[in-house]
């Protein structure tokens, strides 16, 4: 075999580490909706409008990636060369990387940060080798930051070295489409920010794509983590002229009422001020604090409140969101038995207890019918208490459905995903209070965390956080030193009503067994609005059981 170019073999090198095989194909079930009204796809859509019509009718290809390595647009000269690309993997919404697409022109470029050319042979999966590409980095003139990358591809017969040429002159016309709009968008948004500083002192920022604006009082009252909890917010409460106040606790502790309001014109940047009702001193969080924080808050009062009855408690919850441990929070010390819902129980002695003995039942939803007969029988028994804990996926049936609807006390555990504005403030406490580290997640990673859709909840984030922690001692965690599949979310973050929906979807899917049929009949709605949902949130055979923790254990 020829001799790699010493780029390649490093690419090779990087490729394999992350245990990819050069006989894999590249995996499309993850591909996501593109964004067609993006601030990168309107800047270039222009450029691409003319490149196509040159390359009209030969066998060349354009693909536009955003800056998370995911193609937002593909243009070819001929449909056969369109048709061939996708068989292969290049679909609109995929991602491309080195630990996913092995080496290819857009992972490159994002490996290296400058124009990258794999030439046929040079690819590192053995699908992509009949291709030629070569790839040239778009970036923001203000941020620097690179927004995206345009690649040319072709048959590797049709190899041209002057592609290389043709790609780099397009990604700067791009580049100075992207700086016209920013600057426009940003001037927009600035202007708001002085007007709204005329009518208050308070805290007031501004939040967009790549923009930040804030005053003295809001830079003193908050970190990267609260920002990160603002944009979250602001995707589901600035839409609209204006919305009302939204209550947040900072990372501080500090409880704030957030207004939210969208800027016209500015590329979705928003308003944000911030009333402090008890204008108390911030104090710093100490060290070792809890880490869920004002996220658990309200269950931790409801687990209080039932602490002392002796009414049997049912507390659902997805996998990692910490049923077990507040069940073990309620039924304190005098449990008499910590049940595993899988398997017969063995041992049930409770004459003669007193009335704060607990029975405490673990995955009550997996009990076999004998076992949760035998439960069901010592419900109300005098001086015995039952603590269970639910799974909200597949429902039960027969005796195990019976056990659960005996339970009048029900306390349901959110997931991360349903309150994404608390996972930054999270994650920074998982960190804080983690003994191997003392650094902090910047913007970039705090922002990439609360785009996953966290299967595994809080034992998944602390998993993560555990990782980075081993990892860096001190000073900033980037984007950069989180696992490779965490470093990019699957869409933008959504709001709280996008993701109940989706959730619903996928919960009626996962029921089903996939039969988009009978869920959209268990949804109530029509088969063509069910396949309209499912392109809109991405939901197809490969991400649907994911979605829905409870019914698959893919990811635990």
């Amino acid at each position: 075999m020829k001799t790699l170019r010493p780029e390649i073999e490093r690419s090779w090198h990087r490729s394999a580490l992350s245990g990819l095989k050069p006989g894999e194909h590249i995996d499309t079930s993850r591909a996501t909706t593109v964004d067609r009204e993006s601030r990168l796809l309107q800047a270039a859509r222009p450029v691409l409008d003319s490149i196509s019509a040159q390359l009209a009718g030969t066998r060349y290809a354009i693909m536009l990636a955003d800056r998370n390595g995911r193609l937002v647009d593909l243009r070819a000269g001929i449909s056969h060369i369109r048709d061939r690309l996708e068989a292969v993997g290049a679909v609109p919404g995929n991602a491309y990387s080195e630990a996913t697409s092995g080496t290819n022109s857009i992972a490159a470029v994002f490996e290296t940060g400058t124009g990258f050319a794999v030439h046929g042979a040079e690819h590192y999966l053995e699908v992509l080798k009949p291709y030629s590409c070569y790839g040239a980095p778009i970036s923001g003139n203000l941020t620097r930051r690179r927004e995206g990358v345009l690649c040319i591809t072709c048959l590797a017969e049709d190899d041209n070295e002057l592609l290389a040429a043709v790609a780099g002159r397009a990604a700067r016309d791009i580049e100075v489409r992207l700086h016209d709009t920013v600057r426009f968008t940003h001037r927009r948004s600035l202007a708001a920010f002085e007007a709204a500083a005329v009518r208050t002192r308070g805290p007031l920022l501004v939040l967009g794509p790549d923009l930040l604006i804030a005053n003295d009082s809001a830079s003193d009252l908050l970190v990267p983590a609260d920002h990160a909890a603002l944009q979250v917010l602001s995707r589901e409460c600035g839409r609209g002229s204006a919305a009302g106040a939204v209550a947040l606790t900072l990372t501080s502790d500090l409880q704030v009422a957030a207004t939210f309001e969208e800027i016209p014109d500015s590329g979705g940047a928003v308003l944000v001020t911030l009333d402090r009702p008890d204008r108390r001193r911030v104090v710093p969080r100490r060290r070792g604090a809890s880490a869920v924080g004002p996220w658990r808050a309200s269950v931790g009062r409801e687990l209080d409140r039932h602490r002392g009855c002796d009414t049997p408690v049912l507390i659902e919850g997805e996998p990692g969101t910490g049923r077990s441990s507040a069940a073990r929070h309620l039924a304190g010390a005098n449990a008499i038995c910590a049940l595993d819902g899988i398997g017969d129980i063995v041992r049930a002695e409770v004459d003669g207890h007193s009335v704060t003995d607990v029975l405490l039942v673990d995955d009550a939803h997996l009990l076999v019918p004998a076992s949760a007969t035998r439960v069901r029988r010592l419900l109300g028994r005098p001086g015995l208490r039952v603590v269970m804990t639910s799974s909200p996926g597949l429902p039960p049936s027969g005796e195990v459905a019976a056990l659960l609807a005996s339970c009048p006390v029900r306390i349901s555990l959110p997931s991360l995903r349903e309150q994404r504005e608390h996972i930054p403030a999270v994650a920074a406490a998982m960190l804080r209070d983690h003994p191997a580290t003392t650094a902090h997640f910047d913007g970039s990673a705090l922002r990439a965390l609360v785009a996953h859709e966290w299967p595994g909840n809080l034992r998944e984030l602390s998993a993560v956080v555990d990782y980075v922690a081993r990892r860096r001692s001190a000073g900033d965690i980037a984007v950069e030193d989180l696992p490779p599949q965490y470093r990019a979310g699957s869409q933008p973050v959504q709001g709280a009503l996008w993701q109940a929906e989706r959730d619903a979807i996928a919960r009626a899917l996962a029921l089903c067994g996939g039969n988009k049929v009978r869920a959209a009949e268990v949804l109530g709605i029509s088969r063509t609005m069910l396949y309209r949902r499912i392109r809109v949130f991405g939901l197809d055979a490969g991400s649907w059981a994911v979605a829905e923790p409870g019914v698959s254990n893919k990811h635990t």
